[in-house]
């Protein structure tokens, strides 16, 4: 759970400098959303609050983590997301 930890942090510092990219899909999967367009401002404030549901430690090429967060942009919404580190 320590790594898990860890890499929340990591993307958490990402999305605080602005280092990230948004694959196809996910930009995809925003645009979508079956309850209206999700924003990167509402990613952010879920990352921020959020907390690591799932880990996949084996995933290839990279580690991932799926966060569970919530955001109030949009009446106190919540989201989750897969995110991947180096």
């Amino acid at each position: 759970m320590q790594v898990d930890y860890k890499m929340l942090q990591a993307i958490q510092a990402c999305f605080q400098e602005n280092r990230l990219f948004y694959t196809q899909h996910a930009r995809y999967e925003m645009v979508m959303e079956e309850f209206g367009q999700i924003t990167e401002e509402e990613i952010f404030q879920a990352v921020q609050n959020g907390e690591v549901i799932e880990s996949y430690e084996y995933d290839t090429p990279y580690p991932s983590i799926l966060i569970f967060g919530n955001f109030v942009l949009a009446a106190n919404s919540c989201c989750h997301s897969l995110f991947r580190g180096r």
